[in-house]
């Protein structure tokens, strides 16, 4: 849906002192083909020729391929009808109920009671919710939905996804402006500060400054360089 992300999923469990999480595995090669097709024809409304064109061009060797521009939007239209009934009884126990690409969060008290049902509705439709990958967080435990993190009454920003911003502006800081390491560096650096932004903008703006900072003392020695190196080649030609 457009407007959701990996921190709009986590704000919807804000506060809550029990969340269940747990991942489908192997998610995207365990959609085949004949799902991809429903997709198109059942849930789109596409003929059954356009469908099972469209089927070719977005299924490899009969499975839903991970990395391909339309699997994400398949996966997730595929997984929300077959989780039709998973979101029932969440409702019926007054459980809140989150899915994002893999991810399915649970939360309330009666969280742990939707867990089974879960598991073996998803089983009838060919999605596992393996036992290594479910996670039951009570109100003692630190609570990470979806990479980011949980608190009492907001969300805050992961340690993990704190250090890669520095690390990122720290390359940033010692490549050479245009060069493919000063890319990488940047493009990082702008996707973790947009990250941010959406949970904590003051310590997004910090890191913004920063990024701001380097790039244009970097630019700037690169123009002085340049103009040294011209003023060299003009006392030669002397």
């Amino acid at each position: 849906m457009p407007g959701r992300s990996a921190v709009s999923n986590a704000a919807a469990h804000s506060g809550q002192k029990l969340i269940v999480a747990a991942d489908v595995g192997d998610f995207f090669p365990s959609i085949t083909h004949r799902q991809v097709y429903r997709a198109w024809h059942h849930t789109l409304g596409c003929s059954p020729r356009i469908s099972r064109l469209l089927t070719q061009l977005t299924s490899y060797c009969r499975h839903l391929p991970q990395g391909a521009p339309t699997s994400t939007s398949l996966a997730n239209l595929i997984l929300h009808e077959a989780g039709a009934g998973v979101r029932q009884v969440a409702r019926a126990l007054g459980v809140g109920h989150t899915t994002f690409v893999d991810d399915l969060t649970f939360s309330g008290g009666r969280a742990r009671e939707v867990l089974n049902p879960a598991v073996k509705t998803l089983r009838a439709a060919g999605f596992r919710l393996p036992h290594r990958k479910i996670k039951v967080l009570g109100p003692r435990a630190r609570k990470a939905v979806t990479g980011t993190v949980l608190g009492s009454t907001k969300l805050s920003i992961p340690k993990k996804k704190l250090s890669k911003a520095r690390s990122a502006l720290h390359h940033l800081s010692v490549a050479r402006p245009g060069s493919q390491e000063w890319e990488s560096a940047r493009r990082s650096a702008y996707g973790l500060i947009s990250y941010m932004s959406a949970i904590d903008k003051r310590v997004a703006e910090r890191f913004r400054q920063q990024l701001n900072a380097i790039e244009k003392g970097k630019i700037q020695a690169g123009k002085s360089q340049m103009i040294g190196s011209a003023d060299l080649l003009v006392g030669r030609s002397r």
